[in-house]
């Protein structure tokens, strides 16, 4: 079983460099690239060390017909990964929504430890990192895993004026709401007519000028 699990980890680990390294392509010149080791190491980290933890997605990933792994975006964190997993349905077709996902957040752990003081007779020195990595403030790589679920896809059923009708209901119903809608309301009035006089006022100066 933990032989076949490593073949798993192995091989999403791999995918995933792949789509990591794929998004970096688009990133030049004008993003920042993703520092993939950076990325992948705490993942990677996790994955082999907390086997228990990670049964579920083992399992999952071995389990479904297919998955796709694709970035998102998230401002608050250095990138988001979605892992969609798909199974056939009974005609053997591919259902065309995911059944479930992982979401797979990557960030930082600031260790304030101590400003580093290394110097190049330290033990473990690193030339290149000017710093011998052991007790100094550093950024950590830091992973946290989910699985959600789809629990509905659904749309509006009904046109636009019976849209209209649930709106003016929610609003009899919200007095703070509704001051609030109608406070915007008249201040967008007041802005698109003064802008109205303003162009009206530019285009008679120009007549006038003739």
């Amino acid at each position: 079983m933990k032989y076949s699990k490593n073949i798993t980890i192995q091989k999403f680990i791999e995918q995933l460099i792949d789509v990591l390294k794929y998004e970096n392509t688009y990133r030049e010149p004008n993003g920042k690239k993703l520092d993939i080791p950076f990325l992948v190491s705490v993942l990677w980290q996790d994955l082999t060390n907390n086997y228990e933890c990670y049964n579920e997605f083992c399992s999952d990933l071995r389990d479904c017909d297919n998955y796709d792994i694709v970035i998102g975006e998230d401002n608050y964190c250095i990138c988001k990964v979605n892992v969609f997993l798909y199974n056939e349905d009974d005609d053997l077709k591919c259902v065309g929504e995911s059944d479930f996902r992982y979401e797979i957040t990557f960030s930082y752990d600031e260790r304030n430890w101590e400003y580093c003081q290394c110097s190049p007779g330290d033990p473990d020195y690193r030339e290149d990192k000017h710093c011998c990595g052991h007790g100094c403030d550093w950024e950590a790589p830091s992973v946290e895993v989910r699985k959600s679920f789809l629990v509905s896809n659904h749309s509006w059923s009904g046109d636009e004026h019976d849209y209209w009708d649930f709106e003016d209901k929610f609003y009899a119903n919200d007095k703070e709401e509704n001051d609030k809608k109608l406070l915007a309301e008249r201040e967008y009035k007041i802005r698109n007519l003064k802008e109205t006089i303003e162009n009206a006022q530019k285009e008679l100066k120009k007549l006038e000028n003739l």
